[in-house]
């Protein structure tokens, strides 16, 4: 048995061991250089209603705490003072002076920002950014 494997290891020696090793060779630069290069932020936010406050008839009881903030914090980014209370802390305060650089900021601002329940109390809001002074 093992007299047939080195028989058949010395005769197809290239066959057995090129893949190991032109693989990574020919893989591996293209990995590197198509690796994505992002950095990423996020913050995890516990989310309760407090029943001894007086509240506003807006919560929904049906859905979970977490997504009821979902909601109303998709609500205010609706809105173009809280986008440009947020670009005015941004290494993109210069260029929301402008309509052009305003909508620009609000494209790169909404391709990076995201929001997702964690589970029923935890609201998870995370931002992507190849800047990391813009993702933080």
């Amino acid at each position: 048995m093992i007299l047939k494997f080195v028989e058949t290891f010395f005769r197809y020696k290239w066959l057995i061991l090129l893949p190991p090793i032109l693989i990574p060779l020919i893989v591996g630069p293209i990995a590197v250089m198509n690796a994505p290069s992002y950095y990423e932020t996020s913050a995890g936010i516990w989310v309760d209603r407090a029943t001894y406050l007086p509240g506003t008839n807006d919560f929904n009881v049906y859905i979970s705490p977490a997504q009821n903030q979902i909601n109303r914090i998709t609500d205010v980014l609706r809105t173009r003072a809280f986008v440009l209370d947020v670009a005015n802390r941004t290494p993109y305060a210069e260029l929301v002076k402008t309509p052009a650089g305003e909508e620009a900021f609000r494209q790169t601002f909404f391709r990076g920002f995201a929001m997702f329940p964690s589970g029923e109390r935890v609201l998870t809001i995370r931002f992507r950014s190849s800047n990391p002074q813009l993702s933080v």
